[in-house]
C-alpha cells in the first residue's frame, strides 16, 4: 500500500518558505543558477582606456551564502604588432573588481589566443548586480576580439551561483 500526502503549502516554524536545509536536504556545492551573455561579432579597440566588449550579465543571487563564479570563456584576441598587451577587466555595478589583471601579452606578430578567465566572490546579499567586461590596448595598437581572419569563436561571460 502507498501513501499520498497532499498539501497546499509548507511553511517553516516562523511561517516563511522553507529552505532546502529546513527540509533536511544538503545542496551545498550545487549549481543554483546560471546566467550568461555572448558576443559573436568582431570588436576592435585602439584605446588605452577601458571600452565595453558588450558582455553584460544582470544577476540576483538566490542566497546570500552562495558563492558566485564568474567566467570569461572562448573568444580569440589578435594584434598584428609584436609585444602588445590586451587588458581585460571585470566590472561589478560600474566598478572594477579585477583591476585589469586579466591580460594576454602578444610576443609575436600575429598571435591569437583562446581565452578562459575566472573570478570568484561571496554573494553576501541577495541584491541585484551587473557584471560587465571591458578591454583596452596597452599602447594604443589595434586589438581585436573575435577578429575574422583568425576565426571567430563566440566569447561568453557566465555567472554561476554555487550553494554555500
Amino acid at each position: 500500500m502507498t501513501s499520498i500526502i497532499k498539501v497546499d503549502q509548507i511553511q517553516n516554524a516562523a511561517g516563511g518558505t522553507p529552505t532546502a536545509a529546513d527540509l533536511g536536504l544538503n545542496v551545498s556545492g550545487s549549481v543554483l543558477q546560471v546566467k550568461s551573455s555572448v558576443v559573436k561579432s568582431n570588436i576592435l579597440t585602439t584605446s588605452t582606456s577601458n571600452v565595453s566588449t558588450g558582455l553584460s550579465v544582470s544577476y540576483t543571487p538566490l542566497y546570500s551564502t552562495s558563492t558566485l563564479v564568474i567566467t570569461l570563456e572562448g573568444g580569440r584576441f589578435w594584434c598584428s604588432t609584436s609585444g602588445q598587451q590586451l587588458n581585460l577587466d571585470l566590472y561589478k555595478d560600474g566598478a572594477s573588481v579585477t583591476g585589469g589583471i586579466w591580460t594576454a601579452i602578444y610576443s609575436n606578430g600575429t598571435m591569437h589566443v583562446p581565452n578562459y578567465q575566472r573570478w570568484e566572490e561571496a554573494a553576501s546579499t541577495t541584491s541585484a548586480r551587473t557584471y560587465e567586461v571591458y578591454f583596452n590596448s596597452s599602447s594604443g595598437y589595434g586589438m581585436y576580439l573575435n577578429e575574422a581572419s583568425v576565426g571567430r569563436i563566440p566569447i561568453s561571460l557566465v555567472v554561476y551561483e554555487i550553494a554555500g
